[in-house]
């Protein structure tokens, strides 16, 4: 088990017209359209999100708040279903925890002169919500991809 990276499964039983091919290009045109670079690779289609470095309307700011930046998804086909594979980086995300949980830490110890044991433990523990808060966010985001791009696409299909 990595903890750098977020592993998230998802198998799809195959429609006649479906290949590995078509479900790559699904996913790449998708992430496209969430902000993504794409690449179609071999095994599947490898993303990063462009970070703007020169604006003049703030945006360069949100952006680099966003924690769901770059990864891949392996696309195979096994026992007649397509198998989905996220592989994304979580960087990031533990960059951005540790920044505001050593913020959390220091108003904890400067503005309520707590003990420095406690402002490490409430600091910590910041570092461990924004984590879980954000691998959920990461997850919620994987989801609603794969619903535009398999979940859709399988329920205009049915009969």
């Amino acid at each position: 088990m990595n903890i750098t990276r977020l592993r998230r499964i998802k198998k799809i039983d195959l429609a006649k017209e479906d290949s590995v091919e078509v479900v790559k290009y699904k996913y790449a045109n998708s992430l496209k359209l969430f902000g993504f670079r794409t690449g179609i690779e071999s095994f599947g289609v490898s993303f990063k999100r462009k970070i703007k470095t020169i604006t003049h309307s703030g945006e360069n700011r949100i952006d680099a708040m966003k924690i769901f930046r770059e990864g891949n998804i392996y696309i195979f086909i096994e026992s007649k279903q397509i198998n989905v594979n996220w592989l994304v980086k979580l960087d990031t995300l533990y960059f951005l925890s540790f920044m505001i949980g050593l913020v959390i830490g220091f108003v904890t110890n400067f503005l309520f002169n707590y003990s420095l044991f406690i402002s490490f433990v409430t600091g910590l523990t910041g570092l461990i919500v924004f984590v879980i808060v954000g691998i959920l966010i990461i997850r919620s985001r994987i989801d609603e991809i794969n619903f535009v791009c398999i979940d859709e696409q399988s329920k205009s299909n049915a009969p």
